[in-house]
């Protein structure tokens, strides 16, 4: 089996609460608006098959452009009929 998903992060990822001096309040600095980054990748129960990195949010297009390299590689090397590929039910599929 080959899972497959993708996720979002944004870089300057902040906590909302944290740890201060005693009578203190806790602040933190306003960071200037960063990144945001999709990710996502094709996995088995050994190895990590192949992943991909955008800039951009993970579009319909992109995802099947990824399933189609998984299955070239996977024809390539003779794998393609002991294989299952699973993914969850986003909206990109």
């Amino acid at each position: 089996m080959i899972f497959i998903d993708e996720a979002g992060f944004n870089i300057e990822m902040d906590r909302e609460y944290g740890w201060s001096v005693k009578g203190k309040r806790f602040t933190k600095k306003a960071k200037p608006k960063s990144l945001n980054y999709s990710v996502i990748a094709a996995v088995t129960s050994s190895r990590l098959l192949c992943y991909l990195v955008s800039k951009e949010a993970m579009l319909q297009e992109t995802f099947y452009g990824f399933l189609v390299e998984i299955v070239e590689y996977l024809i390539e090397e003779g794998y393609y009929q002991n294989y299952v590929l699973l993914f969850d039910n986003a909206k990109i599929h």
